[in-house]
């Protein structure tokens, strides 16, 4: 079991519980001026691309490209 979705019962609580705070972890460890490059890939049947994007896009302190 190497993939984190894997370990949660839905993508709803694999994002909240692992890839948000993922997330949030990276930006808050950037440097000033920093990049931070996720690569995701969605699966058959689950949007990742789409949530993380959602959820990136909200964050007031970075800029999306």
């Amino acid at each position: 079991m190497n993939q984190s979705v894997k370990r949660y019962s839905d993508i709803n609580t694999w994002f909240q519980n692992f890839m948000a705070q993922c997330i949030d972890k990276s930006i808050d460890a950037l440097e000033e001026n920093g990049h931070l490059a996720l690569y995701i890939a969605d699966s058959m049947n689950d949007s990742y691309v789409k949530k993380t994007h959602e959820y990136i896009i909200k964050k007031k302190n970075i800029q999306y490209m």
